[in-house]
């Protein structure tokens, strides 16, 4: 009688949330994700659902009447000393046989923070269990909380994070599952080292560094300090189209290759910049030195040098000063890179992107 009773009473709440939360049904082994929730953002294709299979809907006989209260704890990778804390005590919603699971609530606040600031996230849901997924940059399921049926847990965003943190939050009841996800955007806390920048936020402040250049009969090498890389940036058609190279010179080395003669008016360069351009593991039409020729002066300093890269997760952006305080922007792996000039740029001549 009282189940009968609990069905009446709550009846007119499943109807008001119905087209807010969906069931997840799905043929068995194929993993389904159900549309977002409340202050819900589609979910991230990369998002796997590791969710069992639904082969029904659970029914009044499949339930219990009600489910003891959960402790939340880590589950799958550990956390680092104050990453988050939660609010305790936890008042756990028991589930009734009166309907199928849902999620009431879900929500995420405030809207954006500041990396290092904390996230309050609060949630209710109908259902045998849930739990809590922090999806990591790329859009994949990352940390787990297992968590009560309704709470609030407060996390802290990453000092490193960047763009937007974002969790999905699953209730299971037997082979059904429910879904939604909520997004909290991450304020960029650094600002880009030259003018008419990007509208990405970088990933870092930048690295400001002391740096050598040189140029050549078909492109240009930088050193940079900070790193101790060599980018040699290429201006023939072949690929890579840019690459950085460790400095494999150090003191008491030769400094150049008396056997190696320039032709009149060009030079061969020395140090850092010779080791990589003779190349000399690399057979003969292959070399740094074919692709790149002579030197055409001999190096340089640069002034005011710095580097920064976007905060993308994947294929990320990098953007490095040269001579005439022309900023350099390199693609993605290795495949182009062309001269800035504002945040919707013209490829220049010898460094068409790809």
């Amino acid at each position: 009688m009282i189940r009968v009773r609990l069905f009446w009473l709550l009846s007119p709440l499943l109807l008001a949330l119905a087209g807010c939360i969906v069931i997840v049904q799905a043929p068995p082994g194929t993993p389904t994700l159900a549309p977002p929730v409340l202050t819900a953002t589609q979910i991230p294709p990369t998002l796997l659902t590791p969710m069992p299979a639904v082969i029904g809907v659970a029914t009044a006989g499949d339930l219990p009447t009600a489910l003891p209260t959960f402790t939340p704890a880590a589950v799958g990778t550990s956390l680092p000393s104050g990453a988050f804390t939660a609010t305790l005590p936890f008042a756990s919603t028991p589930v009734t046989a009166s309907g199928p699971i849902s999620i009431t609530l879900f929500t995420a606040s405030p809207a954006e923070v500041r990396p290092g600031e904390l996230i309050t996230l609060t949630w209710e849901v109908f259902a045998e269990q849930a739990t809590l997924w922090q999806l990591d940059a790329l859009g994949r399921l990352g940390i787990s909380y297992t968590i009560p049926l309704s709470g609030t847990l407060v996390i802290s965003a990453s000092e490193t994070a960047r763009n937007e943190a974002d969790f999905v939050l699953f209730a299971t009841s037997g082979q059904s599952s429910a879904q939604a996800f909520v997004s909290v955007r991450i304020s960029c806390p650094d600002a880009w080292f030259f003018p008419n920048p990007p509208a990405d936020c970088p990933s870092s402040p930048p690295h400001y560094t002391t740096m050598q250049a040189e140029h050549f009969q078909r492109g240009l090498m930088l050193w940079t300090e900070w790193n101790r890389l060599i980018y040699i940036i290429y201006m023939d058609d072949l690929r890579p189209r840019w690459e950085a190279r460790g400095d494999a010179w150090t003191e008491g080395m030769p400094p150049d290759n008396p056997a190696i003669v320039p032709p009149l008016g060009y030079y061969q360069p020395v140090r850092g910049f010779g080791v990589a351009w003779r190349d000399e593991h690399a057979p003969a039409g292959a070399r740094v030195r074919d692709r790149l020729g002579w030197a055409t002066d001999e190096e340089f300093p640069v002034s005011n040098a710095a580097f920064q890269c976007d905060a993308r997760a994947r294929y990320s952006r990098c953007y490095i000063t040269g001579p005439n305080s022309q900023i350099y922007a390199l693609e993605p792996e290795l495949s182009g890179w062309f001269v800035w000039a504002g945040p919707t740029p013209t490829p220049q001549p010898g460094g068409a992107r790809s």
